[in-house]
């Protein structure tokens, strides 16, 4: 019994060391995502095109960039509304 318990021990020894290191991955990849998030929100706010983005068949605007405010005297976020 003391044996088993044992190897018990050391499998859930090993799988905590497995969901910390998929932790840290997560982490890791989280913070990738929002840098690129960042990166590319700067990219559209600075553009002078307008960019959309809609769902089909729903036709419903996801995103534009701030520019059509320039193109069509509206702000992006009464565009989107």
């Amino acid at each position: 019994v003391l044996k088993q318990a044992d190897i018990h021990k050391n499998e859930l020894t090993e799988l905590i060391k497995k969901i910390d290191y998929q932790s840290i991955e997560i982490k890791k990849t989280n913070a990738k995502l929002r840098m690129t998030k960042t990166q590319l929100e700067n990219i559209f706010n600075e553009m002078t095109d307008v960019v959309y983005s809609i769902k089909l068949p729903e036709k419903e605007i996801l995103f534009i960039t701030p520019s059509v405010a320039m193109l069509c005297d509206v702000e992006a976020q009464d565009f989107l509304n």
